[in-house]
């Protein structure tokens, strides 16, 4: 009865800790107290879901002192999990544990502590943790697997995914006869696949295995089958007729604009863009030189930016940054020096990011020109803010207001090629999917010629 009363009175004298409106968790420190006759008792701490989603604990690290059981299936919206933390040592007086408490809903571990002091202990007290699993297992997801023919949107049967983890194999399967999806359970993180099917290009890409269960669908094309020569006589020469001059009165387009000497995007046929570039710079983006197709592409547009040009440039992991706020275009070497300097780590939270984006492209608008926010990423966006916002929402908003969305998008992994198309489609800024090393760096420039060309 004294335990309960204690663990009541630290629930309403405690500040309720409230992360992103996604979790709340009504006391974030457990005080024992002085207690004679020390059993190990347990220090309750609650969480709960204030989410839309649901959310799974997915780590609880501390000390070798402490024994931590905690539920390991998902907590739906608006339910509550209790986590039991249990203190073994064999000195009296006081003590306090730190622990970090990792949820799917928030980029950053959460504190919690437990304190008091034993001033004795009974007979059945335990000294040392009894098990070696000293914070539980981590959770595991279940994920489902899936290769595709691209042209025939068929299962390739018997296709081959080699699963790497930490740089060492960690799994090998086929996709069966059937066409069935594999079923498979992983722990959440980042994994690197090897796709191999006959008649198929390797294909070697990552994923990030998030919490909750995804079906991952991989679609390989087929190599083109050369053609095989054959001796035949050779073509006749081309007879090709004297130039003709062209009358004296026709105007001639010049190719180089002579003000600001862009060939690409010359004043005359392309309206002053706003750019708002919002980067994804997480661990991810190393795969497969992901990273260095983002640099490539926005260093060529950037040869051909022109002193009319704003560009401003976000990146974002666990949090956005901004760089460069309303660039001219022909600060060419401060934009060359960001862009090179950018390097892949951390994990990814684009929608902080994006509100940002919008915010600085409001600040540059050019009301005669074209204002859009470019998006260059491999992850798949929450359709829900942290404040419950719908993001199709805010893309239509700010869309309506004539700033548009595009989006780089890099990877293989169909779910989230798919939510960026549906992102880019709803923006109406372009969908740039950045796959092929050698045709990638032009699809950025291309596309904003496409938007900012003068009708």
């Amino acid at each position: 009865m004294r335990q309960r009363i204690l663990i009541f009175s630290l629930l309403l004298l405690s500040n309720w800790a409230v992360y992103a409106q996604f979790v709340f968790i009504p006391g974030q420190t457990f005080d024992f107290g002085t207690i004679e006759n020390w059993q190990n008792n347990p220090a309750t701490f609650s969480v709960v879901n204030a989410g839309t989603k649901n959310m799974a604990i997915l780590k609880l690290s501390g000390s070798k002192n402490i024994l931590a059981e905690y539920p390991k299936n998902y907590i739906a919206p608006g339910d509550t999990a209790h986590i039991l933390i249990r203190i073994y040592t064999p000195h009296e007086g006081p003590f306090s544990e730190n622990l970090e408490l990792m949820l799917s809903s928030t980029p950053e571990p959460l504190k919690l502590t437990v304190k008091g002091k034993i001033k004795s202990f009974a007979g059945n007290a335990l000294m040392a943790c009894p098990s070696d699993n000293l914070q539980g297992s981590p959770a595991t997801f279940n994920q489902q697997f899936l290769v595709v023919d691209e042209t025939t949107q068929k299962p390739i049967p018997v296709a081959q995914i080699t699963i790497d983890r930490f740089a060492r194999q960690l799994d090998k399967f086929k996709i069966p006869q059937s066409g069935k999806p594999v079923k498979k359970t992983y722990l959440s993180g980042l994994y690197t696949l090897l796709i191999e099917a006959d008649g198929y290009p390797v294909v070697d890409t990552g994923i990030v295995i998030l919490a909750g269960e995804r079906a991952f669908t991989f679609y390989l094309k087929k190599e083109d089958i050369p053609l095989i020569s054959m001796d035949l006589p050779p073509p006749a020469p081309e007879v090709i007729p004297p130039p003709v001059a062209p009358p004296p009165d026709i105007t001639r387009v010049p190719v180089a604009d002579t003000v600001s000497g862009s060939t690409l995007l010359p004043e005359w046929k392309y309206k002053p863009n706003n750019i708002v570039f919002v980067l994804d710079v997480s661990s991810s983006m190393r795969i497969l030189n992901r990273m260095d197709m983002l640099k490539t592409a926005m260093l060529k547009l950037t040869e051909e930016l022109r002193p009319g040009d704003r560009i401003s440039i976000i990146t974002f992991t666990s949090k956005p940054e901004v760089h460069l706020s309303g660039v001219k275009g022909s600060e060419k070497e401060t934009l060359r020096s960001l862009i090179e300097s950018f390097q892949a780590s951390g994990s990814t939270n684009g929608i902080k990011g994006l509100k940002k984006a919008y915010n600085l492209a409001e600040t540059y608008f050019i009301a005669e020109g074209n204002n859009v926010v470019i998006i260059g990423t491999d992850g798949e966006f929450p359709q829900t803010d942290e404040e419950g916002n719908n993001v199709s929402s805010l893309i239509d908003g700010y869309s309506r207001k004539n700033i548009k969305l595009g989006v780089m998008a890099f990877g293989r992994d169909a779910e989230a090629l798919k939510s960026m198309e549906k992102m880019a489609h709803l923006g109406s800024g372009g969908y740039m999917r950045m796959d092929n090393p050698e045709l990638s760096p032009m699809l950025l420039l291309e596309q904003i010629q496409l938007l900012s060309e003068r009708k």
